[in-house]
């Protein structure tokens, strides 16, 4: 089964025939003392897992024992008989049921503590596969709730002999829907659910640095202008074909990538920190007309929105812990470019400003003591109400908010908290 991501490290691990640890009650009701399931595959205990799981601690999160390297949260059953043996297929899911019961039982557990509705990303769900040589089934399981009952239904998917080429294929296709669901869906969803609940510090959560394409380069948000061309100097991973280059040429591969994010943040909270990097009157009322005709044409979005799009960029969540609400409005401008640099390394860079909707009639009331600084078309626009958006603005709009990130971060030094900066070096995914 696939176990890696962008990244070189595993994303999963599986355990081979270890004992499922029941609850009292259930073990005298069961036919044998132990069930050990041939193998079982389960979320691998990276650092950000290991971190979650500890300010969870009343989470159930592994049914075998603490001993050994953990799993946690498994999601797949595989049971093999031999194809001489006696068992039926029938036998086999009944010998399962109560292990996938149980693993439904952690999944629902954790939805229960996380308040999760029924659209939750995990589940519960747990695949179960059975096969004597050649012939395999494929089920999935899932938690029924009806009048306040509870009932655990096991339902098959296909059935196949794989000594056949187009059912081989089949079953390879399966497989890698699973891998796709666990690695995408299920175990962001797990971490999610796990992140709702814990109270530590959010930026140490968010990364898993244990998946090194994902753990990133990260720059301290500073106030100078940053340098485009960080990422040659420290990059997180760099492409083995730099080793190959001579004068006669260079090699590189299309799918490194360095990517960057560059955001001018201004809330109710920098604000006056912003304002204050103009030395005299003139320059900060010449910093807000700039800052003001940077956002002449925005999209209005809410913070949350701000984080998703660094996440969807960048792969990494910072979270701005600079905005006192995820909720709060802003106008935003973005742009975006993608370029080689002068050693032939991708880059793709994205850059925004974004202004608290509720700053901007106290920014016109500065720029407006400049006699012809800022257009009546300027202002009348920025009093419209923008409907909401969602949607990133083409690249020629933004073109004037990535000089205006320049400008701001280079003349103005000094407030830190208004500016983002991320880099990420991006290594090759599975193909």
């Amino acid at each position: 089964m696939p176990s890696q991501d962008q990244g070189i490290s595993p994303l999963f691990d599986d355990r081979a025939e270890e004992a499922i640890q029941y609850s009292s009650e259930l073990l005298d009701q069961l036919p044998t003392r132990e069930e050990r399931p041939d193998r079982v595959w389960g979320l691998q205990n990276t650092k950000r897992f290991a971190r979650l799981l500890q300010l969870n601690r009343n989470i159930r999160s592994s049914p075998f024992k603490p001993d050994g390297e953990p799993i946690a949260f498994p999601f797949l059953i595989i049971e093999a008989k031999s194809e001489k043996g006696s068992d039926a297929f029938t036998n086999i899911q009944t010998q399962t049921s109560f292990a996938i019961r149980e693993l439904l039982m952690i999944q629902q557990g954790l939805a229960r503590a996380a308040d999760e509705d029924v659209e939750w990303d995990a589940g519960p769900l747990v695949w179960f596969m059975a096969y004597k040589g050649e012939q395999w089934r494929v089920h999935a399981a899932y938690i029924d709730e009806r009048d306040g009952k509870v009932f655990y239904r096991v339902v098959r998917l296909w059935s196949g002999e794989v000594d056949s080429l187009d059912n081989a294929l089949r079953l390879l296709l399966i497989i890698d829907y699973i891998a796709d669901w666990a690695r995408d869906i299920y175990r962001e969803g797990i971490a999610r659910s796990l992140y709702k609940l814990a109270s530590s510090d959010s930026t140490s959560l968010a990364q898993d640095e244990d998946i090194f394409s994902l753990a990133g380069n990260v720059a301290d948000w500073i106030s100078a202008n940053p340098d485009r061309d960080d990422h040659a100097k420290c990059p997180a991973y760099e492409d083995p074909l730099h080793e190959l280059d001579c004068k006669e040429g260079v090699l590189r591969d299309a799918r490194f990538i360095t990517t960057q994010l560059t955001g001018l943040l201004i809330t109710a909270e920098n604000l006056d920190e912003f304002l204050r990097t103009g030395k005299t009157d003139d320059e900060t009322r010449k910093l807000t007309t700039s800052l003001l005709g940077s956002i002449a044409d925005p999209f209005q979005v809410k913070g949350n929105v701000l984080n998703e799009l660094e996440t969807s960029w960048t792969g990494f969540d910072k979270s701005l812990q600079e905005m006192p609400q995820t909720d709060e409005m802003f106008l935003v401008v973005v742009t975006s470019r993608f370029y080689l640099t002068s050693n032939w390394d991708q880059v793709r860079e994205l850059a925004y400003v974004a202004v608290s909707k509720s700053l901007v009639k106290d920014l016109k009331n500065i720029a407006r003591r400049i006699v012809g600084q800022v257009s009546k078309g300027q202002f009348e626009c920025l009093s419209i109400e923008p409907e909401p958006h969602y949607i990133i603005r083409p690249q020629y709009p933004g073109r004037v908010s990535q000089v205006c990130v320049e400008n701001a971060t280079t003349k103005y030094r000094g407030a830190s908290k208004y500016h983002r900066k991320t880099n990420r070096d991006q290594i090759p995914q599975p193909q």
